[in-house]
């Protein structure tokens, strides 16, 4: 699933925290993997990834099999 299919309402000004956890082979480095997906979520989900809009982060890895590979992403945020 593409960002733009599962995220429709507007780019979030300000999160409290978001949590993601990669499944996939023990490849490249987290802060790398993190970095891509924020500048994904940018202009989409978020207005921006600074530390204003995204202050918090939880990470994290399991190693799987390419074919099990995915991203669990959970935002949370208070109404705007």
């Amino acid at each position: 699933m593409h960002l733009g299919e599962w995220w429709t309402n507007a780019p979030l000004e300000h999160i409290d925290e978001l949590v993601v956890h990669f499944y996939g082979p023990a490849r490249g480095d987290l802060d790398n993997r993190v970095g891509s997906l924020l500048d994904a979520m940018n202009g989409l989900v978020v207005v921006d990834d600074n530390v204003n809009v995204v202050p918090r982060m939880r990470l994290a890895f399991t190693k799987a099999k390419t074919a099990d590979a995915r991203i669990y992403i959970r935002l949370t945020w208070r109404d705007q």
